[in-house]
Formats: structure tokens, sequence, C-alpha cells
């Protein structure tokens, strides 16, 4: 996860730095991509985008489930992009 990113960005270029991390499901900061066990079928992977109407503090290290308790309030649209993947 990655947030406080000013609306003003258009593009997060790969590898990018000067925003803060949340944890992945594996409990470190940073993207591993995609990696479903072999043979298990096509997996969903969610990308969101969130737009908020205020910039609040956020800490380093939350989980997505506590940086969504923190922000709801403030969102005021979003989208995602579903991408897939499978390991034959």
């Amino acid at each position: 996860m990655l947030y406080g990113i000013p609306g003003s960005v258009t593009e997060l270029p790969e590898g990018v730095a000067g925003y803060v991390q949340g944890v992945n499901n594996f409990g470190n900061a940073g993207y591993g991509g995609p990696m479903p066990p072999e043979g298990h079928g096509t997996h969903h992977y969610f990308f969101w985008l969130l737009a908020l109407d205020s910039e609040p503090a956020l800490d380093a290290g939350l989980t997505m489930w506590e940086l969504l308790e923190k922000i709801e309030s403030n969102v005021i649209g979003a989208n995602r992009l579903v991408g897939t993947y499978s390991r034959s």
C-alpha cells in the first residue's frame, strides 16, 4: 500500500519513493508482485485509488483495514484496476 500521495500526481513510476508505505498481506512494506500457488487457477489482484477531501496525518506501516478506518469519512471518490494472473 502507498498513501499520502498528493492529488496533483498523475503517475507512479516503478520504484517510486517519497510517499508513505503501509504493509502488504505478508506483513512487509513494498509490492512483491503476483504469486499464486502453481495450478491454483486465476487469481485477481485489486489496485484501488481513493480520493480524499483532506490530507490526514497517517503513520507508516498501516494495514489496509487500519488505513480504511482512518480515512473512511474523507473518501470522496474511488476507482480500481483488477489484474489477473495464474501459474501453470
